[in-house]
């Protein structure tokens, strides 16, 4: 990483401070929703895939829920009979993500003094960075019953150990990405290329890369077999979420998606929100430029998947994840006039509530 620092992060107060602030708001948010809806909290926690964590987690895998990594619910059901069933798999599932996310926000407070953190995208450069990344549009599930906090803090700690040549904790943090989302894969082929273009001789690289991959494909097989010897098929998983997804196998309809010229898409306020988040963090891949080589990779990787669904209207929740995205568009945003930052900050927290009120609704949130 580059030694210069054009700013010198975040305070640590703040990023300490601000998480909290987002928790007690939704907490309230959510009781407020939940009582004018007339549905218990714990049970409107249980929507979308929670429903589905809430299955595997109960009953195991079959069927469709093989579309699911294993890793999240199996921390959940671990959590849940610790408590001999005292708590319900939603209340485990978002007290863990609670925590996995607390990690990962005290783990930022410290390494934001980094200058070479900071300017590799590791650690927000800027306040506003980091208010972009704690009120993102479906930051709600960095504490509930989702899989993201965990997923957050494991590929944050793969890119973090790459960027100081710890090869070895890359490639474990990495497979048990692989492990928690089918994304992960993109964490072990950035965090791979990462060891490639390390500082060295070729031969010190190669074995870089040698140690990443034998330490984290051990761990990234471990579903493939399982879905093999439970279900026949070691790519259940993809042919699972095949069934939930539009037919993108031909190129035409993958770029309809972008114009929601596709067929199922439609032209309401939700649709257009997804399309201009993903285009904002289209253009935060360009602003981050050759600024850390590996983590654009990784962010290209996650954008370009996107669309294969044949609509973006998962762009909120996937983009949650994308922390170098979100920290280089709230350094955009704060870098404006505070007739234009004002204004754009209201609308952000304006839209992060309108999709937490609408998870508990058990409308779409995603």
């Amino acid at each position: 990483m580059d030694e210069r620092s054009e700013g010198k992060g975040a305070a640590r107060w703040f990023i300490l401070l601000l998480p909290v602030i987002m928790l007690v708001d939704h907490l309230v948010t959510w009781v407020i929703a939940a009582r004018v809806a007339g549905v218990p909290l714990t049970a409107a926690l249980a929507h979308y895939d929670s429903s589905w964590y809430n299955t595997i987690i109960n009953s195991g895998y079959s069927g469709s829920n093989w579309a699911f990594f294993p890793l999240f619910p199996g921390l959940a059901k671990l959590v849940q009979s610790c408590t001999f069933g005292a708590l319900q798999p939603q209340v485990a599932g978002a007290m863990l993500s609670t925590v996995f996310f607390a990690i990962f926000c005290v783990t930022i407070a410290f390494v934001t003094r980094d200058r070479r953190a900071v300017d590799g995208l590791l650690a927000p450069r800027t306040a506003f960075g980091w208010f972009f990344l704690v009120y993102a549009p479906a930051s709600f599930i960095l504490h509930s019953h989702h899989t993201e906090a965990l997923f957050l803090l494991l590929s944050f700690a793969a890119f973090l150990f790459a960027s100081s040549g710890k090869w070895l904790q890359a490639g474990v943090f990495a497979g048990l990405c692989c492990l928690t989302r089918i994304q992960g894969c993109f964490v072990l082929t950035a965090v791979s290329f990462a060891a490639i273009i390390a500082e060295g001789s070729a031969g010190r690289r190669l074995r870089n890369v040698a140690i990443v991959v034998a330490t984290a494909l051990p761990l990234a097989a471990i579903f493939p077999v399982w879905q093999y010897l439970a279900a026949g098929n070691a790519l259940a998983c993809m042919s699972s979420q095949a069934e939930w997804n539009h037919p993108t196998s031909t190129i035409p309809i993958y770029f309809k998606t972008f114009l929601l010229a596709n067929p199922w898409q439609n032209h309401n306020v939700g649709s257009l929100l997804h399309h201009a988040f993903f285009f904002a963090m289209l253009f935060a891949l360009w602003l981050m430029g050759r600024k850390s080589w590996v983590l654009s990779l990784y962010v290209l990787l996650s954008l370009v998947i996107m669309p294969a669904q044949g609509e973006l209207v998962n762009a909120f929740r996937f983009g949650t994840v994308l922390f170098p995205v979100l920290y280089v568009l709230g350094d955009k945003i704060g870098g404006w006039s505070a007739w234009i930052k004002i204004p754009a900050a209201v609308c952000i927290v304006v839209l992060n509530h309108w999709v937490a009120v609408n998870y508990i609704l058990n409308h779409w949130a995603y």
